[in-house]
């Protein structure tokens, strides 16, 4: 028979029986008889004759097994035998299959849960069109890179086609552009939405092309070729037009500026910043509609740079090419817009690096990189541990199926074959804990996206089940299974040969080989218990730090204050009405009922905060390495006591001082002891980058951008005296300190204020200053709440595991024990006894959890706060719980020992 037809042959096998299964029957009972029939006339009696006919022949089920390997993949039928057998096996012992199937279900779904997370922050690529070949461009490799550019640079570079295919531009400021829409039309309750603003070549550059209507035009660059048009995201689409196609061509009012809508981007695409998807997208040509105050243009500003660049590769130049290229152009077009020519830029700052773009913008995987790290690794000490249980569990389980191995054995399996038997039954297992564990993890996933979406600037991401999960969680199962079952395999055929038939065949009890099991077993519950301390440590770690972060000093009192932000620009608001709407609605939150006290500021307190305002005090020189920006911070008068911001020297900000007064700042301690070291710094005049300003007050530091600051850096100004070149805040926030903590109804009127003076001004956010500053903890918070998790986990799977050993050392010593109770032995000798055996396991755990804590907490130590990589009083703590869990996990199948029934017992020996 030719390889091709033995093939075909086989695969035909694997669908079902051979239709010639009955002619070999037929064929092989033939043979026999007519050999049968010769030995007959050799004159052998008939049964004589038909045992030397078997015996010459063979045997026939061996013969019908040869040919059967010629007509099929027996490895598969095989596999699928030890599958079934091995099913029903554990469906006889469903207390441990519910044990080990949710151990799994626990450690491999938190490994996808996490491994999803991360797969979308830090490595999935751009659901574009051949994502490799984009790149972002950035200038200079001094110091201080610029990554934005201005319009004009962008239209003169892209006009150079010769280099690359082509290049877009786009601002978004990482999903943190908010735009003011009424879909309804109504102008009842206009939604804050995310936006961008783009080139016109936008979508063809990244090659998505709209799943309803079509995509901006490529001529939307050039300013008198703008339409106010509008292309939606899915989500969006679904959100405010529940999917109708009638939403292309529907006019929207965006920033109470009319829009048509064109096209509905695909639910795969979130824009280039994962985790911040915008809803809108315009031609960013309509800049003065969507951003900065109303009306205010810097399309032609070659000077202000606001837009990201990214272009496209071609694929017969080299990159290092399109690079040098990329320079020269950029140098003459510097000189051609009269930026700096470039022989006056130090250090090169005209050069052009080129930086990956296939994954998106990295300000997301830039702050939570290292955090899923973290909680990669701790999850993945669950599923060691949970590995581990199993582990113990399966020698537990191997061990009173000794007589059971060893009879196959001495009936002709052969080890190989009883391994894969053992080894189809943990691939069960493992199965089905994948299985779960991918709901599980689905599940879990709404915990983890809400807590992401608690941030100061929400993070939206999806949990999606495709290849690359599937893949990940294939590997998890073949990994699984192996660590779970292939020493347990190997030591149970071990103990089987070893111990085959002896004691009539009663292995697992009181036989030394049953003993020699159980070393392997502590050597398991010792790791198991030391992962579990580790996991322990980090949740102590990670709450603690938390805990110290909302117990800092934020610098002001948080409590029983309201903080309310509004957007006028988004409403067509610009100067004079901005600052003239300022002051009305403070004057009438002052009045409100309950409001003790009102002021504003034009950065909301305890969050991000971009300290770039040039600070400079004649005289007087920075040291090299010190820090030269501030945060410059529009107030109202009031601030500092409505705040209840300490002014340790001089005074606030006072009503009197108004733009007509001469200009005053306060400045914090951290900006004093800079720059005049001791001395008292009140009268002295210093530049924000405009006309000198008198400082009249020095305030305690405070939480500025986060509670992890150190020292703030602000310089507080009056808003009405803001530098020139400082436009006036597109919006502000308002601070209202209560008689009584804040209520829905204080939110409520406030809301109700604001719409009596404008209904069409947006309140882009409205909670107290407490919440702020926890949704300013997201990563703490991320980090605290799932590692208590996982230590929870871990410390249930330890408990299991020693209840479990205990359990089955109890079992195996059944007859000792009821010797040493008939002899005398008392009930409380008997727990002690085994109590003594845990406490064992636990303390050589705890000292090897320990150890690993000590070593993994270094890496961890940029995540902490206020503490040390070594705390002895969390560790001690950590151990503790574990060693008082584990004894009272094994204090059961104790107390259980202590109840045997001697006479029961010498009656079985």
């Amino acid at each position: 028979m030719s390889r091709a037809r033995v093939l075909i042959a086989r695969l035909r096998g694997l669908i079902g029986r051979n239709p010639s299964e009955q002619e070999l029957d037929d064929e092989l009972r033939f043979h026999l008889e007519m050999r049968v029939e010769d030995l007959l006339r050799t004159g052998l009696p008939p049964e004589e004759a038909r045992t030397a006919a078997l015996r010459d022949f063979g045997g026939v089920e061996s013969t019908k097994e040869r040919y059967r390997e010629t007509r099929a993949f027996m490895w598969v039928e095989n596999s699928v035998r030890d599958v079934v057998y091995g099913s029903r096996s554990l469906a006889r012992d469903w207390a441990f299959s519910v044990v080990a199937v949710l151990s799994l279900t626990l450690g491999i779904g938190g490994n996808t849960a996490i491994f999803s997370l991360m797969d979308t922050v830090l490595f999935r690529s751009l659901p574009v069109h051949n994502p490799a070949q984009l790149r972002f461009i950035r200038k200079g490799g001094g110091r201080f890179p610029a990554s934005y550019f201005s319009l004009p640079y962008y239209l003169q570079m892209r006009n150079h086609r010769e280099l690359a295919d082509d290049m877009l531009a786009f601002f978004d400021a990482a999903g943190t552009l908010q735009v003011s829409v009424d879909a309804s039309g109504s102008r009842a309750q206009p939604e804050v939405v995310h936006a961008q603003l783009v080139s016109g070549n936008y979508f063809t550059v990244l090659g998505v092309q709209p799943i309803v209507g079509r995509a901006l035009p490529v001529e939307d660059d050039s300013a008198k070729h703008s339409e106010p048009l509008a292309v939606i995201s899915y989500s969006y689409w679904h959100r405010r037009f529940r999917g109708a196609p009638t939403a292309v061509g529907a006019k929207i009012l965006i920033n109470g500026n009319p829009f048509t809508v064109i096209g509905v981007t695909p639910p795969e695409f979130a824009g280039l910043t994962p985790g911040a998807p915008p809803d809108i997208t315009v031609p960013l040509t309509l800049q003065p509609l969507i951003w900065l105050e109303p009306g205010t243009s810097i399309l032609s500003n070659a000077r202000f740079g606001w837009l990201r660049l990214m272009l496209r590769l071609r694929a017969e130049i080299p990159e290092q090419a399109v690079r040098a290229g990329l320079s020269i152009l950029s140098r003459q077009v510097d000189e051609s817009l009269g930026v700096r020519p470039a022989a006056q830029r130090p250090n090169d700052v005209g050069r052009i690096e080129l930086l990956p773009g296939e994954r998106g913008l990295d300000a997301l995987r830039l702050r939570f990189s290292k955090p899923l790290l973290v909680l990669m690794a701790l999850v993945g000490f669950v599923l060691l541990a949970a590995c581990a249980n199993i582990a113990v569990l399966l020698l537990a389980r191997a061990a009173n199926r000794q007589h059971e191995i060893g009879t196959r054995l001495a009936l002709g399996a052969t080890s190989g074959r009883l391994m894969r038997q053992l080894l189809a039954e943990s691939s069960v297992i493992a199965v089905a804990g994948s299985l779960l564990g991918i709901l599980f993890a689905y599940s879990g996933s709404e915990l983890l996206l809400k807590l992401l979406a608690d941030s100061p600037i929400p993070i939206r991401l999806t949990f999606a089940i495709d290849g690359r999960l599937l893949a990940f969680v294939a590997a998890l199962t073949v990994i699984t299974t192996l660590i779970c079952g292939l020493f347990p395999a190997m030591q149970a055929i071990k103990l089987a040969i070893a111990s085959s038939f002896w004691r009539g065949g009663r292995a697992g009890e009181n036989s030394r080989p049953g003993h020699a099991g159980f070393s392997h077993w502590k050597v398991l519950v010792v790791f198991q218990i030391a992962l579990s301390l580790v996991l322990l440590v980090a949740a102590g770690l990670f709450i603690r730090t938390l805990k110290n972060l909302q117990e800092v000093d934020a610098g002001f009192e948080p409590h029983d204050l309201l903080l309310v932000t509004v957007d006028p620009s988004m409403a067509g608001y610009h100067e004079p009405l901005l600052s003239n709407a300022y002051g009305e609605l403070l004057s009438r939150m002052r009045q409100i009922p309950g409001v003790v006290s009102a002021t504003m500021t034009s950065h909301s307190m305890v969050s991000p905060g971009i300290d770039d305002a040039g600070f400079t005090v004649p005289g007087r020189t920075p040291k090299p390495g010190e820090p030269r920006g501030v945060n410059l911070d529009l107030v109202a008068s009031d601030f500092f006591e409505t705040m209840r911001v300490p002014v340790v020297l001089g005074r606030g900000i006072m009503p009197q001082d108004g733009d007509t007064n001469y200009r005053v700042a306060v400045i914090t301690e951290s900006i004093a002891k800079q720059y005049f070291r001791g001395e008292n710094p009140i009268g002295k005049h210093a530049s924000v980058g405009g006309p000198p300003i008198e400082i009249v007050g020095v305030t305690r530091d405070i939480k500025f951008n986060s509670p992890h600051d150190e020292g703030s850096r602000v310089v507080y100004v009056p808003y009405l005296q803001r530098p020139i070149w400082h436009p006036t805040p597109s919006q502000m926030t308002f601070a209202l300190r209560t008689v009584e903590p804040h209520s829905d109804a204080l939110a409520s009127t406030v809301r109700q204020l604001i719409s009596r003076y404008d209904r069409d001004l947006p309140i882009t956010s409205i909670k107290t200053a407490e919440r702020q500053i926890t949704e300013s903890l997201v990563q703490e918070r991320l980090l605290a709440w799932l590692s208590v998790g996982f230590g929870v986990l871990g410390l249930t799977l330890a408990c299991v595991g020693v209840a479990g050993t205990m359990a089955h050392a109890t079992a195996s010593r059944r007859n000792e024990i009821g010797i040493r109770m008939a002899i005398g032995a008392q009930r409380s000798t008997v727990i002690w006894t085994f109590l003594k055996e845990a406490l064992g396991l636990s303390v050589a755990g705890s000292l090897l959890g320990l150890l690993l804590a000590h070593v993994l907490s270094k890496s961890a130590i940029s995540l902490l706060f206020a503490m040390k990589a070594i705390e002895p009083g969390t560790m001690a703590l950590a151990a503790l719980l574990l060693i008082i869990s584990v004894i009272g996990a094994a204090l059961i199948p104790a107390w259980r020992a202590s109840r045997v029934d001697p006479v029961c017992a010498l009656r079985c020996e």
